[in-house]
């Protein structure tokens, strides 16, 4: 009887830390999912020179006309003290400045905030050796994350997907096409509410997941002008995201953010009738800031 109930104890014990591990386990993908989620989204962003921050910092040089002011009397009070040491004799001092090809002028570096606009903005100017950069560290992170992923069992099917997608990113990013660099970037986009789904987690992050990745899609779509298609997937995304609206559990804390989220969804919705890019980014990026705070 004794060994039956130690065999029992056992049991529960090993259990209980398998339950722990496996708990911990996906605590970490999902940190490593978010991971991607967001650098995913840094990327598709720049192939517009969209930053969802609404300022960026900007340095010049200028010309501080008051050390310049500071320096002429320093030069004068110094000419003076020369003549009067010097018993009265003419003469005059040249300033370092003046030897450095005859005037005062003094640069200094001033760091300033700068609006961050959308319309009118040159989305062809695409900074491709930080997409490089970027890419790689994807690369690097995948390497342990396909095996944390294995280990909870995600089919390798997905696994080896996913793989795909980005190998074919590379590609689009090293050869600096922007169409199928977006097209690679959304498909990898896409395995991130998979593996949710595969790893149990929560249902609402499952569908705000999934919601994003239906934005990008209609981004997407915008960027490649298929209005068509964008339209048919923003209707995807209301339809996903309802889900969180209507989860009283997830929004009680967060009930502003959630509404705000769904409104912002609508407003991107109607601004794709008018079929206009500048637009569409303006209404994308306040409903992109919106939902990744949630």
């Amino acid at each position: 009887m004794k060994k039956i109930i130690l065999l029992l104890f056992c049991l529960v014990f090993l259990v209980g830390c398998s339950k722990d591990a496996n708990d911990a386990n996906n605590e970490k993908v999902i940190a490593e999912l978010d991971f991607y989620s967001s650098k995913i989204t840094q990327l598709i962003n720049s192939l517009n020179n969209i930053n969802l921050d609404n300022y960026e910092l900007v340095s010049q040089n200028v010309a501080n006309e008051q050390s310049q002011e500071n320096l002429s009397k320093q030069n004068q009070s110094s000419s003076q003290k020369s003549e009067s040491q010097s018993g009265g004799q003419s003469g005059k001092q040249s300033s370092g400045s003046d030897s450095q090809g005859g005037g005062n002028e003094q640069n200094l570096q001033v760091t300033g905030m700068q609006n961050d606009l959308i319309i009118g903005a040159n989305r062809d100017d695409i900074n491709w050796d930080s997409l490089k950069k970027e890419i790689e560290i994807i690369n690097n992170s995948w390497n342990i994350t396909m095996l944390d992923l294995s280990d909870l069992n995600v089919p390798n099917d997905t696994i080896t997907s996913f793989s795909n997608s980005l190998n074919a990113c590379i590609l689009s990013i090293k050869n600096e096409d922007k169409n199928s660099t977006i097209t690679n970037l959304n498909s990898m986009y896409s395995y991130i509410p998979q593996f949710l789904n595969n790893i149990n987690s929560d249902k609402s992050k499952l569908n705000i997941e999934t919601t994003k990745y239906y934005i990008f899609t209609t981004y997407t779509n915008v960027t490649q002008d298929d209005w068509n298609s964008a339209n048919a997937n923003i209707g995807n995304a209301e339809r996903s995201f309802l889900s969180v609206l209507n989860d009283t559990e997830f929004s009680k804390n967060k009930e502003f953010k959630v509404n705000k989220t769904y409104l912002l969804i609508k407003d991107m919705q109607n601004s794709l009738t008018n079929n206009d890019k500048d637009l569409f980014y303006l209404k994308y990026k306040n409903l992109v800031e919106s939902i990744t705070t949630l």
